[in-house]
């Protein structure tokens, strides 16, 4: 949860800074102007999240040959949510989109984070015999 909450203050850092630079005339893609910004800043804070993951979180987990390409698969579908929660925060509840990208990125935390336990850094972490107590 840690590394979720150093992502998380990454996402928004970026999204903040970022999202007045699109200014509210801009589309991309027939999109609102507030959703590449958060594409952008989710990315870097996907990136900035594997990384401590992998060396803090699951360190003691054998990675995957594709780690990085099992979370980048995976935090983009769990993005999408992100990106469609957001837009229905902005366009039907009328919140700025800062907060409403904080609220979408909270609201799909958990399901990213047992994905990526799960799916990215493998199963539990088994005991060597080193490492287990030798019972009398």
């Amino acid at each position: 949860m840690v590394v979720g909450g150093i992502g998380y203050f990454i996402n928004m850092a970026i999204y903040f800074v970022i999202t007045p630079l699109f200014h509210s005339q801009t589309k991309v893609l027939g999109q609102e102007y507030y959703l590449p910004p958060f594409l952008i800043s989710s990315y870097i804070a996907i990136t900035s999240n594997y990384i401590l993951n992998k060396r803090y979180t699951f360190q003691d987990r054998k990675e995957h040959s594709i780690g990085y390409g099992r979370y980048l698969i995976m935090s983009t579908i769990t993005l999408v949510i992100d990106v469609v929660i957001l837009f229905l925060l902005v366009k039907y509840l009328g919140l700025i989109p800062q907060l409403a990208a904080m609220l979408a990125i909270l609201i799909a935390f958990i399901l990213r984070y047992y994905f990526a336990k799960k799916w990215v850094w493998g199963h539990e972490h088994k005991e060597t015999e080193e490492s287990v107590i030798p019972r009398d």
